[in-house]
């Protein structure tokens, strides 16, 4: 079992879990909801963008 099924399987049971990974394919095979943060076009400063993924 590698960590990120023990994750799942933590997360599965109730446990709260945050994972931060740069790899999209990860988060969506992992996370049933997803926060991007991307710098917004005119300042820089971070946008938060929630999302909530489906299969």
């Amino acid at each position: 079992m590698d960590i990120l099924e023990l994750v799942a399987e933590l997360a599965a049971g109730g446990a709260g879990v945050l994972l931060i990974v740069h790899d999209l394919t990860l988060a969506a095979a992992y996370c049933d909801r997803v926060v991007t943060v991307l710098p917004h076009p005119a300042s820089g400063a971070p946008v938060v963008i929630p999302s909530r993924l489906e299969s």
